[in-house]
């Protein structure tokens, strides 16, 4: 326990030299040159290496009175429309460092995380995100690293492979075998899975890694072109608390680099919790607290809501927003008319708050600088950045991907060889001895026609691959 304090002790005088040379850059950390935003901060990938990464080279990202609205029927083509409103005016800003998105489930976590990533549909989004104070390029999204909430990887082949996949396919065609292999050697290294390096990933029907190594390895996934920001949602989830803050730790190392790692999380433990550098407290779609970790408690106590001494801040905050056990609602309103209720309160309580006042003139500035850019420049985003890869190569590496595949999971190429082979034998008895009639000419026209609805039935098959995978290739 002592180590640990001590531990917290350092980070928190670290975090606080990084916070008084922010403050002496002013307003130009988030104001750069169009030409050096999100294209030229991001690292040198020619000369890559985790253990090298400058402090200096920081991200900010921020959002302008943001609102995200989903229309809904309520029957299937014909039903009435009825629009929810999922994100409801969100300003805030994410430095670089740990930024975790908090809050009870459906409050508009996971819709946040997308929407600054740009996975989400521009349709019934509003507001403006900017990166450096500058719009982000058009494939946005292509440029920083996503982990999903569920691990997609390929359960056949081994970490190693899984990362020399990603590598193939996102590292530039210039860049040769042996400075491919050299980067992801050093990746895993980085990631601490040399001991599994060769191991299958193991699904539920093979043997592999544990459930800790899976996570790290998807993170290695998206940290092989080492992005400036890494999008992570849930990272935590079917992990124990030792695999989880072991995970989290990783994302700490990676964030004291410089790195802008953006995650949404539900209830961490204490440990896991004193690793964020700030936090955002979302309630029903409203933004109910943003800033840093340590000012959360003071905030909550200033508007009449106390910690016990034992209890886990993450929990009071949970605690808190939904009202639980801290303060019972009595109230005659209908359900909704108290949830209405409660978001508007805590909507009111942070905006009159130091902290939003902090939160408003930071934005401001940056809204007061992009503005002025935008009356000397062109109002448009970067150029798309083309694929690192051609067409053809992309179709090698998947393709060769799918084979080894095929290869290690002879259970079910076995029984797609015996059903053909079956259908064949089938096929061939119905139609045996067909003679040249103008009848044995129509039984023919049968034959083909058979066996080209096989051919198209069958591959249907590979439609339930394309789905699990598709999130590789967004």
């Amino acid at each position: 326990m002592d180590q640990t304090a001590a531990n917290d002790n350092n980070n928190d005088q670290d975090n606080n030299n990084d916070q008084d040379n922010n403050n002496d850059q002013g307003t130009k950390l988030y104001l750069e040159d169009p030409s050096e935003t999100v294209e030229d901060s991001t690292f040198d990938i020619d000369n890559f290496d985790f253990r090298k990464l400058s402090l200096s080279q920081q991200t900010i990202i921020s959002v302008h009175d943001v609102s995200y609205v989903v229309k809904t029927r309520s029957l299937p083509l014909c039903g009435e429309i009825k629009e929810k409103t999922v994100l409801s005016s969100i300003t805030g800003i994410f430095p670089s460092g740990m930024n975790a998105i908090m809050g009870p489930t459906g409050c508009g976590k996971s819709s946040l995380l997308n929407v600054i990533s740009g996975q989400k549909n521009p349709a019934g989004l509003s507001g403006i995100l900017l990166i450096n104070g500058r719009l982000p390029p058009a494939n946005f999204k292509c440029q920083v690293g996503y982990v999903e909430q569920d691990d997609v990887i390929m359960p056949t082949l081994s970490v190693k492979e899984n990362l020399w996949f990603s590598a193939a396919l996102r590292l530039p065609a210039t860049f040769s075998s042996a400075t491919r292999e050299q980067r992801v050697n050093a990746l895993i290294e980085e990631l601490g899975l040399t001991d599994v390096a060769d191991s299958k990933v193991g699904s539920e029907l093979i043997r592999g890694i544990s459930g800790g190594e899976r996570k790290r390895t998807c993170i290695g996934l998206e940290l092989i072109t080492s992005p400036q920001i890494l999008f992570l949602d849930e990272p935590t989830t079917g992990l124990d608390s030792s695999t989880a803050y072991s995970v989290m730790h990783l994302l700490k190392k990676l964030s004291e680099k410089g790195k802008n790692i953006i995650f949404s999380i539900h209830q961490p433990r204490y440990s896991i919790y004193n690793l964020f550098d700030n936090i955002t407290l979302l309630y029903n779609g409203i933004l109910a607290f943003q800033g840093p970790r340590k000012e959360a408690l003071s905030y909550f106590e200033s508007i009449g809501y106390i910690c016990e001494e034992h209890n886990n801040p993450t929990d009071f905050f949970l605690d808190v927003i939904n009202e639980d056990s801290i303060e019972p609602t009595t109230s005659n309103l209908s359900v909704v008319a108290q949830e209405i209720s409660k978001t508007k309160k805590f909507q009111h309580y942070f905006r009159k708050s130091t902290y939003y006042k902090c939160l408003s003139e930071t934005t401001a500035v940056i809204e007061e600088e992009f503005e002025e850019y935008c009356k000397t420049s062109s109002l448009k985003r970067h150029s798309r950045v083309p694929y690192k890869v051609s067409f053809l190569r992309q179709l090698e590496i998947v393709s060769v991907r799918a084979l080894k595949n095929l290869w290690r999971n002879p259970e079910a190429s076995s029984l797609l060889i015996i059903i053909t082979i079956l259908f064949a034998v089938v096929i061939g008895l119905i139609y045996f001895q067909l003679d040249d009639s103008r009848m044995g000419l129509q039984n023919r026209n049968g034959v083909i026609f058979f066996i080209i609805v096989n051919q198209m039935f069958s591959s249907l098959s590979a439609l339930d691959l394309f789905l699990k995978e598709r999130v590789l290739f967004m």
